[in-house]
């Protein structure tokens, strides 16, 4: 884990040399604000030059929100390195909070569902808003397995909906199948690691579907390590759990331009998909990028969306929203923590650290990040009270170890009594990713 992010240089920009044929307006903020709502231009393709992933998602929601019922979006957009959770998931059981914290990783909860991903440099996000009557769940999977195949031709869409690159045998002639199957590769389904996956939203109005497509990541070491949480052994949920899956970049490691390839494939293939023949774009080479973009297309927009849409109202209240603590933590549904089997959750637990007493007991259950009812000891003369924790945030203790000395109900002198306690909470910081 000390080599993640190694080779990820903030603000470098190493995309490719397509160029772009836009125009740049003045105002571009207003115009982009009245155009999403313009029944002008049904179809829109834009590049997010952004790679501040609270930015990239408000823009995402605001196009969800405020667009035309009849419209089509493409987004296509990078996010710096994060752990991005599904609306209804549990962050101390999607991450190894601890780890994340001390790579400086944010963790966001999107608005749609779905499980957790890890985004970085080398993860290209897309994202398709459209007419709910035209919904299916591998619709745009299809299309970017088809704008994959010409560089990776084992990709497919599974079962799942999400894009995987089969790992066998290329099949016999006579038992490959027809070139526009997307739902199979003409490879022998074997071991087939995922490559891309997919979340949804739907409305009465609007139909969401955005996903991930690994092109050229360097960190696929380190992702298996930063989602895998340490309390999962203990915790008995409600909410959405991921589907861990082995994972492989979609290009080969010394493919050139292979994020230039993949947007410039995706886009044909979009405006191949609705009869249009559309600009070439590429993401721009700055750390700071405005909004452009042309509406000559007969119907099509398409350009660039910047930082400069931090001025619209409605996206700046939406970054707001996504990095403040209650709409990470306090969204979690219920779930419940226990050292020992339960009737509720009868699996086998882990043999606890060697540092704690053998007769400890932690059993608590939590909904909306508050405390509910908890029963938390080392021995029969180190208790806590329980009472004293009930409707506390678990998110706003700086430390298990600083609540629990306060709360627990100890003999009068009794030195390892306080030391049972200390060490509990010792442990429960380390699992929950608090300070030490």
């Amino acid at each position: 884990m000390s080599k993640l992010l190694a080779k990820i240089r903030p603000g470098t920009r190493t995309y490719g040399t397509l160029n772009p044929v836009i125009s740049r307006y003045p105002n571009a903020t207003d115009k982009f604000s009245r155009l999403i709502g313009s029944k002008d231009n049904r179809f829109h393709v834009y590049l997010l030059g952004s790679r501040d992933p609270y930015l990239n998602l408000s823009i995402e929601h605001y196009v969800y929100e405020k667009s035309t019922p009849e419209s089509t979006f493409l987004l296509l957009y990078i996010n710096d390195p994060c752990v991005v959770i599904g609306r209804n998931q549990n962050p101390w059981l999607e991450a190894d909070l601890r780890t994340i914290k001390e790579h400086n990783i944010p963790i966001i909860r999107r608005r749609s569902g779905g499980g957790t991903v890890f985004h970085d440099h080398g993860n290209v996000n897309f994202s398709v808003i459209y007419p709910p009557s035209e919904f299916t769940r591998d619709k745009y999977s299809e299309l970017v397995t088809r704008a994959l195949r010409p560089y990776q031709p084992r990709t497919r869409v599974n079962e799942r909906h999400d894009i995987v690159i089969d790992q066998g045998e290329r099949l016999a002639p006579a038992l490959r199948p027809a070139e526009n199957d997307m739902h199979q590769s003409g490879y022998e389904p074997l071991q087939p690691r995922k490559c891309s996956g997919s979340a949804y939203k739907l409305s009465r109005t609007r139909a969401l579907h955005h996903g991930t497509c690994l092109i050229n990541s360097q960190n696929l070491h380190s992702i298996g390590e930063l989602l895998r949480s340490p309390l999962q052994p203990f915790v008995k949920a409600r909410g959405v759990d991921s589907v861990r899956s082995p994972v492989m970049n979609a290009f080969p490691s010394d493919q050139q331009n292979a994020i230039g390839l993949f947007v410039d494939s995706v886009v044909n293939t979009f405006g191949h998909k609705h009869s249009r023949s559309l600009p070439a774009l590429s993401f721009p080479t700055g750390v700071e990028c405005s909004t452009e973009f042309d509406e000559s297309h007969l119907g099509f927009a398409c350009g660039h969306l910047g930082s400069d849409l931090k001025q619209v109202e409605q996206i700046r209240t939406g970054m707001e929203e996504l990095k403040s603590d209650s709409w990470l933590w306090t969204q979690t549904p219920r779930f419940t923590f226990s050292t020992t089997s339960t009737e509720d959750d009868p699996r086998e637990r882990p043999r606890l650290s060697a540092e704690l007493p053998s007769t400890t007991r932690v059993q608590f259950t939590s909904r909306s990040a508050q405390i509910l009812s908890a029963d938390i000891s080392g021995s029969p003369t180190a208790v806590v009270d329980s009472d004293n924790l009930i409707n506390r945030r678990i998110d706003q203790f700086e430390s298990w170890k600083d609540v629990l000395a306060l709360q627990s109900e100890c003999k009068q002198g009794s030195d390892s009594a306080n030391e049972q306690i200390g060490q509990i909470a010792f442990w429960l910081d380390q699992l929950f990713g608090k300070k030490k």
